[in-house]
């Protein structure tokens, strides 16, 4: 279930690596027209279903994209403590993308959730937008003992 919370920071989910204590995590900038209630309504209650997208991936809907990255932004806290996602968030003012998915899930390593990331934007594009529109998104995530974030090849 998609989970609208104050997003999570941990230590662990840098190093990519799948242990039991490792949490994978990755986030998916996308541009989408429609309101953050209505993105967050169908990833909960039909996309994430009809894609099978593991219940343990926890899903976190964030808008404020491209703003001036500040306090009261819900990205600020996002970009708390990492300064490579800062950047990747002050990067998207040149863009698009005005909402953020994270994902998060023990278990498993940061390429794991970025892929099931892009199973869940295949469907918010076959759900939310028309036949012949195209989506517009970046999924980002961290390789094992890398600092900085690789991009999920389309």
């Amino acid at each position: 279930m998609t989970n609208e919370r104050e997003p999570h920071r941990n230590g662990q989910c840098a190093t990519g690596d799948s242990t039991p204590e490792s949490v994978g995590e990755a986030y998916a900038f996308l541009n989408y027209g429609g309101p953050k209630e209505k993105l967050s309504r169908e990833v909960i209650e039909n996309i994430r279903d009809r894609c099978q997208i593991p219940s343990a991936l926890e899903l976190g809907v964030f808008g404020d994209v491209g703003k001036k990255l500040s306090q009261s932004s819900e990205l600020a806290v996002l970009a708390q403590g990492d300064p490579a996602l800062g950047e990747i968030v002050r990067e998207s003012d040149k863009t698009s993308f005005n909402y953020v998915i994270q994902g998060r899930r023990p278990g498993v390593t940061n390429e794991v959730v970025a892929f099931e990331l892009n199973d869940l934007m295949n469907g918010i594009h076959s759900d939310l937008y028309a036949k012949d529109e195209p989506i517009s998104c970046n999924i980002v995530y961290r390789l094992k003992g890398e600092r900085n974030y690789d991009v999920l090849p389309d």
